[in-house]
C-alpha cells in the first residue's frame, strides 16, 4: 500500500513542479532557460532514483551490489525521498519569491518573450573585427599556460600504457594545469576557455563566418582533449550541455539527433577507457550510462547516517575557510571529503578516494541540519532567478548570452549547496572574463584615442603654419 502512495505522490508532485516552474520562469518547462535547466537536471540525478531507492526496485539494486549500507534503513531511504519531493516544490517557490520581491512594471512572461525574441548584438561596444582578436589571442596564451604547465604524470597516458584504474585514479586526482597561484588559477583556467568557446560557438551560428567556425573547432577540440588527458567524463558531458544550451538560446534546437547518437556511443567509450568497465555491451551500457546517473544520490543517503550521529553538523565553518580560521580558530573539509573518510578510509589512506559527491541537499543537510532541507531549495530557487531577471532584463547580447550559458550549466545542483551562499569562485570567475574583455577593449580604445588625438594635432599645426605662411606671404 505504501509503495502505491509513493508512486502517486511522486505523479502529483512532478506535476505540481511542472506548473510552479511555469509560473516561476514565465515559459513552459520544455523551453530551457537557467530557472528550468535546475528541473531537468535534478529530475536526473536525484528524482527518478530516489523513487527507485525507497521502492527497492530489484532491476536497479547494481548500483547497491558493493555498497548496500549506504542507503540506510527504510526509513532512511523514505526522508531522503521526502527531502527529494519537497525540493521540486521548493525551488520554483523560491524563484516565484524572487519574481515577487524584486518585481518590476513588466511580468516575468513578457520579460521572457521579449528576451527571447529580441536581436542583440555583441556586446560590450565590441565589434566582429574587434572581438575575433581578442578571443584568438587569449585562447592560444590560455592553451600554452596549459601546455607549459601540465603535469608530468597523465591519466590517459597511464591507462593507454596498461596502467592500472586505480592507479589512473590517483594520478587523476592530482592532475591539474594552469597557474599556481589559486587566485590566478581561480581567475583564468579552464572554464574561461570554455567561457571564450561559448563566445566563439555563438558568434560562428550568427554571422556565419568560416574564421569563427575555425576558431570554434579548434577550441572544441582543445576542451575535449583536455578532458580526455584528465581522465574526467563530467567535464565532457557539461561542456556539450552547455554548447547545446546556447544554440537553444539563440534559437536553435538544443539538441539533434545523430549528435544523440554520438553522445550516446561517446560515453560508454570514455567509461570503459577509464573507469575500466568490462563484459557485454548490455554490461557496459548499465555501468556507464544508468550507474553513473543512479549512483549521484548516493552521498545523500549516506550524509543522513553520518551527521549528526557520527559527525557534528558543520554549519559554515566548511565555507570560506579562511574567514572562519580568522574569525573562530576552526574550520573544516567540504562534507563530501567527511563522507569519504567514513565511507572509504583505505582509499583516502591511498589516495585514490577524494569525494563523495551528491545533489546539493546533502551539503545542505551536513551543514545545517533540518533547517537546511527546508531552506536550501527556497534559497537555490531565489539565487538563481535573480541571476535569470539580472540576464534577461537586460539587452541581449553575444558575450551576455554565453555567460548566461556557461552560469546556468555550471550551478553547483548537483555537487555543492555552497556555492549558492558563498559563491567566491564564481564571483572571481567573473572578474576574470570581464578582465578579459574590458581591459583589452579599455587598451584598444585608449589606443585610437591617442591615434585620433594626434592626427588633430597635427591637422591643428598645419592649419597654423598655414595661416603663418598667409600672414608673411600677404604682410
Amino acid at each position: 500500500m505504501i509503495e502505491i502512495a509513493i508512486l502517486i505522490i511522486s505523479l502529483l508532485t512532478l506535476i505540481a513542479s511542472v506548473c510552479l516552474y511555469r509560473i516561476a520562469s514565465g515559459e513552459p518547462i520544455w523551453r530551457l532557460n537557467m530557472l528550468s535547466y535546475s528541473f531537468y537536471i535534478l529530475l536526473m540525478f536525484s528524482f527518478i532514483t530516489s523513487i527507485v531507492i525507497v521502492l527497492d526496485v530489484s532491476l536497479f539494486r547494481f548500483i547497491a551490489q558493493d555498497i548496500p549500507h549506504i542507503y540506510g534503513d527504510f526509513d532512511n531511504r523514505l526522508h531522503v525521498w521526502g527531502m527529494i519531493m519537497w525540493m521540486f516544490f521548493g525551488i520554483p517557490l523560491g524563484a516565484i519569491a524572487a519574481n515577487i520581491i524584486f518585481s518590476s512594471s513588466s511580468s516575468i512572461d513578457k520579460k521572457m518573450k521579449i528576451f527571447r525574441s529580441s536581436d542583440f548584438d555583441i556586446g560590450w561596444n565590441y565589434t566582429d573585427r574587434s572581438l575575433y582578436p581578442i578571443v584568438f589571442i587569449v585562447s592560444v596564451l590560455l592553451v600554452i599556460l596549459f601546455v607549459i604547465t601540465m603535469p608530468n604524470e597523465i591519466p590517459f597516458f597511464h591507462v593507454s600504457a596498461g596502467g592500472g584504474v586505480v592507479e589512473a585514479q590517483i594520478i587523476r586526482r592530482n592532475f591539474s594545469f594552469g597557474f599556481d597561484n589559486k587566485l590566478l588559477k581561480s581567475l583564468f583556467n579552464s572554464g574561461t576557455f570554455a567561457f571564450l568557446n561559448l563566445i566563439a560557438f555563438i558568434m560562428a551560428l550568427q554571422t556565419h563566418r568560416l574564421k569563427w567556425w575555425m576558431l570554434f573547432i579548434a577550441q572544441f577540440s582543445v576542451m575535449v582533449f583536455l578532458s580526455i588527458l584528465s581522465g574526467t567524463i563530467g567535464h565532457i558531458l557539461f561542456y556539450l550541455i552547455s554548447l547545446a544550451f546556447c544554440r537553444s538560446m539563440v534559437g536553435g534546437k538544443f539538441i539533434k539527433p545523430h549528435e544523440l547518437i554520438l553522445g550516446c556511443l561517446l560515453l560508454p567509450g570514455l567509461f570503459i577507457l577509464f573507469k575500466g568497465a568490462t563484459g557485454s555491451l548490455v554490461d557496459v551500457l548499465i555501468n556507464s550510462v544508468f550507474s553513473r546517473v543512479l549512483s549521484h544520490l548516493l552521498g545523500t543517503y549516506y550524509s543522513l547516517q553520518i551527521f549528526p550521529g557520527l559527525h557534528d553538523f558543520l554549519w559554515f565553518s566548511s565555507s570560506g575557510r579562511w574567514i572562519n580560521e580568522v574569525l573562530t580558530g576552526t574550520s573544516y573539509e567540504s562534507y563530501g571529503i567527511i563522507l569519504m573518510h567514513f565511507y572509504d578510509p583505505a582509499g583516502v589512506a591511498a589516495g585514490h578516494a577524494g569525494h563523495l559527491t551528491s545533489i546539493f541537499l546533502a551539503e545542505a543537510w551536513a551543514n545545517f541540519g533540518i533547517f537546511g532541507i527546508i531552506v536550501a531549495p527556497l534559497w537555490v530557487g531565489l539565487s538563481v532567478q535573480l541571476v535569470n531577471r539580472f540576464f534577461i532584463g537586460r539587452t541581449k547580447s553575444v558575450t551576455s548570452v554565453a555567460l548566461y550559458a556557461y552560469l546556468a550549466t555550471t550551478f553547483g545542483y548537483a555537487s555543492d549547496f555552497v556555492g549558492f551562499y558563498y559563491p567566491f569562485g564564481t564571483i572571481l570567475f567573473i572578474l576574470g572574463t570581464f578582465i578579459i574583455l574590458f581591459l583589452p577593449k579599455l587598451l584598444m580604445t585608449r589606443i585610437v584615442m591617442n591615434k585620433t588625438k594626434v592626427k588633430l594635432d597635427s591637422l591643428m599645426l598645419i592649419k597654423i603654419g598655414g595661416g603663418i605662411d598667409y600672414y608673411l606671404y600677404h604682410s
